[in-house]
């Protein structure tokens, strides 16, 4: 309240004005003595004003550099994964219930030979077996190819175990035995008789130029095959019989050797008698 003196001498009172709200100035009257002590809201910002930079997005090579990251660990994970379930799939128990005996023909590619092993219960999977051997060639130093020939499979044998027979060609082998004292004529004879051997001899060899012995051979080998390693054999034996020789014998050549052992075995069938025979110049 203020004092103020008029015209006539007399004091009145003068009463200041009223301050109004913040709302109340701006045309908005309070609904209520309570919204009346509320703080005013803040004003409007004005045109122009200054705003906060929004984060960019990413550029295209760096989106197009996340994506091949990202398919590049999606790739390796499978890997892993495919490659751990062909691992415990490659030392797994086999489902051959008792030990068998499985050909591979000459030729035969590795699908068709996988092929046969599924078909023959050897193997559960041919796309195991696949995946388990290029997995092993992948990892190896040297290329492995799978051989033909005729393989007795062990009972519950794994991917691992067959494969180990394939590649190394652990074959069973047959035995063709040739008594001495045969002729060419002869040998040709007991080759031809043997069932597992395919193929036919053409020409009988000379005389005294296959050496009797022991010899092994897988089933689907030809009887050409068998009758050169004797003639290799032979030859293999004559120079090593020919090198220890003795100095005074009246023999020039392996081949007059050959000739003589030919006519030692007609003069005698008996080994004890063979020294008996005289060596003529």
């Amino acid at each position: 309240m203020i004092a103020s003196v008029n015209v006539n001498g007399t004091m009145n009172n003068i009463r200041p004005p009223r301050q109004e709200p913040v709302f109340y100035k701006a045309g908005v009257r309070p609904r209520s003595p309570a919204e009346m002590l509320e703080p005013s809201r803040a004003p409007i910002r004005p045109n122009g004003s200054y705003e906060p930079a929004q984060p960019q997005p990413m550029g295209g090579f760096i989106r197009f550099v996340s994506g091949v990251l990202t398919l590049l660990l999606v790739i390796m994970l499978a890997i892993g994964a495919v490659s751990a379930l062909v691992y415990q799939q490659y030392e797994r128990r086999g489902p051959l219930e008792v030990s068998r005996v499985v050909a591979i023909p000459k030729g035969e590619g590795r699908i068709e030979i996988a092929t046969r092993l599924e078909r023959q219960g050897i193997i559960s999977n041919r796309w195991t077996f696949m995946a388990s051997y290029l997995l092993r060639n992948a990892l190896s130093d040297r290329p492995e190819d799978l051989k033909a020939g005729q393989y007795e499979i062990k009972k519950n044998a794994s991917i691992a175990d067959v494969l180990d027979t394939l590649v190394q060609g652990k074959s069973v082998q047959s035995k063709l035995t040739i008594p001495e004292g045969l002729t060419s004529q002869q040998i040709v004879e007991r080759i031809r008789g043997q069932a597992d051997l395919v193929g036919d001899i053409t020409e009988i060899p000379a005389e005294g130029s296959l050496l009797p012995d022991t010899y092994s051979f897988s089933k689907g080998m030809t009887r050409q095959e068998v009758l050169e390693r004797m003639k290799v054999e032979m030859q293999r034996y004559l120079a090593q019989a020919w090198a220890k020789r003795q100095a005074d014998l009246p023999l020039k050549s392996p081949q007059e050797a050959i000739i003589f052992a030919s006519i030692v075995e007609k003069e005698t069938g008996r080994p004890d008698e063979r020294d008996r025979v005289p060596v003529s110049s």
